[in-house]
């Protein structure tokens, strides 16, 4: 990417991803902020930090945030500490089914 398109997208939530074809990442996170020479600093969801040249990024595509669910297959859930358990009970559930 050149420095002018990625100047636009500091602070976007998007998906990085990098440019090298042995070690090709995708990569969710925000573009924190570039500095003159073309350095990018990018933070993934895991508040990782990651540098890369803008020649490293092949793409950013910016995505929205999703809202997390109240229910599942007609059931309602409640989020403790980032695991979702059915209402009145313990048992996680897998919302990937």
């Amino acid at each position: 990417m050149i420095k002018g398109d990625v100047k636009e997208l500091i602070g976007k939530f998007g998906e990085l991803t990098t440019a090298n074809d042995q070690h090709k990442k995708t990569i969710p996170g925000v573009i924190r902020d570039m500095d003159i020479m073309g350095k990018v600093w990018f933070v993934d969801n895991d508040s990782r930090g990651y540098v890369f040249s803008c020649d490293d990024i092949e793409s950013f595509v910016l995505k929205d945030f999703e809202s997390l669910p109240n229910t599942h297959n007609g059931k309602d859930i409640y989020w403790s500490g980032g695991v979702a358990c059915y209402t009145g009970t313990t048992k996680e559930v897998n919302l990937n089914k």
